[in-house]
Parts: structure tokens; C-alpha cells; sequence
């Protein structure tokens, strides 16, 4: 749960940042360029934190999923082997 919150307001950070960079730019002026460029890298950093949170949240996904399988089809054999032979006849 952890991990699809964090991955979601990561994602979040892209909107708000283009906003900001289309709004120093509409600025303009002599000074807008640290700010433009700083704001891009935040774009950067901001992607790789995203791609990073949503990679580590598709492994536990999957990671999880494959263990209630397992655990389900280890029941059910158990649970097959504990039977008689007349039930299978």
C-alpha cells in the first residue's frame, strides 16, 4: 500500500512541475533560466523516483500474488494426497 501511494504522488510531481516550468517561462526575463533549468532537472529526478517507486511496486505485486499461489496449490495437493483411493474410484 506503501509503495502504490508513494509510486501515485511521484507521478503527481510531473503535472505540477510543467506547470511550473510553462509558468517561468510565460515570466520571462533574463533571470528564468536557473529557474527553468532547475525545474527540469526536478522533471528528471521526478521520473526516476516514479520508475523507481513503480518498478519496486510491480515486484511486491507479483512477489505477493506468487506466494498465495504457491501456498494454494500446496494446499490443494496436501489436501489430495490426504485422500483415500475410494475417492478417486
Amino acid at each position: 500500500i506503501g509503495l502504490t501511494i508513494a509510486s501515485t504522488a511521484a507521478a503527481l510531481v510531473w503535472p505540477y512541475l510543467t506547470g511550473k516550468l510553462v509558468d517561468d517561462l510565460q515570466a520571462g526575463g533574463p533571470d528564468v533560466w536557473p529557474s527553468v533549468i532547475r525545474t527540469l532537472g526536478a522533471l528528471g529526478v521526478s521520473s526516476l523516483v516514479a520508475c523507481a517507486l513503480g518498478f519496486g511496486r510491480t515486484w511486491t505485486l507479483s512477489w505477493v500474488s506468487e506466494r498465495i499461489s504457491t501456498d494454494l496449490r500446496l494446499r490443494t495437493y496436501s489436501h489430495l494426497q490426504s485422500l483415500s483411493l475410494r475417492y478417486f474410484s
